[in-house]
């Protein structure tokens, strides 16, 4: 089996795990074996995982060993009479009363239990329920000042066999300090997420001995790669530039001097071009072949596709690119300034959508500030040439 690795796949999906999904089809095609695995959990992968049309071809570690069966559920209504039972409590659309305290609220989405809330007498927070198709995923406790302390993952028998254990960190902000994992009637302690999803990826390896693994996010992927014991071939697929300033013996990235200290724990790393496994190939760190395979491809509709000039807008740029300081969007923007001082038709549109896992840092960047001025206006303020546009694509 050949697994590409990744962090998660959201509905809005991102260009490297669309390029995930192309390649699994294309070794389905060819009769090869091969699945996506997704490292973080999400109880909504399954809703985006349909709608992608790749349920059956992807795993993650967390809901490969709880094992909920996907196909029945609890009617909702049944599930909220056994879960407002309590002959103490006053019903009032869906939350439950006692004294005239809140002592447990019911959320529901698309029909369905989404989450459970249950205060203490104090009407403190103590502990909240998840579900996934009106099944108990997991629980989070609290302490009394709201922060989190426990997460208890259940298996398909109701059980915890997983737990992620928090302390208080710098900014009252919780910090992971201990996972413990129930497998085969022993229980297993890691530090960090990375050991336990190398304990997953060797489980893997275990149970198929030609297993190969291949790394699309290499943030998520090279400790755990670093970390495995069992002797399963691992590939490290780049997705961008290897070199801070895109220049061949320029200072390289963090996750790519990571990379270089891997050493023979990896067999190869796949590049988009010939010349960037060339140039990555000559870097004397490096100790193991590089391979030039491309990202994607298109297939032959789309290539003899052709299209007039003459429909074509003078002096339109487009880019599609999430708003992420790793996309380097300003560099295009101050390149377009440049041409439209001498260009002044010269028109940019940039279409992405906004990346929460940098909290919206770019986009508030760029709309705050222009760019056509001199100096920083504000945007509101602004009466310059530039266009933004920002549009979700599907």
């Amino acid at each position: 089996m050949n697994y590409f690795i990744t962090s998660r796949i959201d509905e809005l999906t991102s260009a490297i795990e669309l390029a995930e999904i192309k390649r699994l089809k294309l070794f389905k095609a060819l009769n090869i074996p091969a699945k996506i695995v997704a490292l973080d959990y999400s109880r909504y992968q399954l809703y985006v995982w349909k709608n992608l049309n790749i349920s059956s071809d992807i795993i993650n570690p967390i809901a490969y060993f709880q094992n909920l069966n996907s196909k029945t559920s609890v009617p909702t209504q049944k599930l909220l009479d056994n879960l407002l039972s309590d002959k103490r409590l006053n019903i009032q659309n869906n939350q439950g009363f006692i004294n005239h305290k809140l002592r447990i609220q019911i959320i529901e989405y698309h029909g369905k239990i989404d989450y459970v809330t249950y205060l203490d007498r104090w009407e403190f927070t103590d502990r909240r329920d998840f579900y996934v198709n009106n099944q108990l995923s997991y629980s989070e406790y609290f302490d009394d000042g709201g922060k989190l302390i426990n997460r208890s993952y259940y298996n398909f028998q109701g059980n915890a066999f997983l737990i992620y254990h928090y302390r208080g960190g710098a900014g009252n902000i919780p910090v992971l300090t201990l996972i413990q994992l129930q497998q085969l009637n022993r229980w297993y302690q890691f530090d960090q997420e990375a050991q336990f999803w190398a304990y997953f990826l060797d489980h893997l390896a275990q149970k198929d001995t030609s297993a190969v693994f291949y790394s699309d996010r290499e943030d998520y992927v090279l400790q755990p790669f670093k970390l495995m014991t069992e002797p399963a071939k691992k590939y490290v697929v780049l997705h961008s530039a290897f070199t801070k300033n895109a220049q061949p013996q320029g200072e390289p990235f963090p996750y790519i001097k990571r990379l270089f200290s891997l050493g023979s724990k990896i067999n190869g790393v796949i590049c988009a071009t010939k010349q960037e496994a060339l140039d990555l190939q000559n870097r004397k760190e490096l100790k193991i072949p590089c391979y030039a395979i491309p990202v994607s491809y298109l297939p032959q509709t789309l290539l003899n596709q052709q299209s007039s000039f003459q429909k074509r807008i003078p002096g339109q740029l487009i880019a599609i690119a999430r708003l992420t300081p790793v996309k380097q969007l300003d560099q295009l923007i101050n390149a377009v300034i440049f041409l439209h001082q001498r260009l002044p038709f010269i028109d940019l549109k940039i279409y992405g959508y906004d990346d929460d896992w940098q909290n919206y840092e770019t986009s508030r960047h760029y709309q705050s500030c222009c760019w056509w001025c001199t100096g920083w206006w504000r945007w509101s303020h602004c009466r310059c040439y530039y266009r933004w546009k920002k549009e979700r694509l599907y």
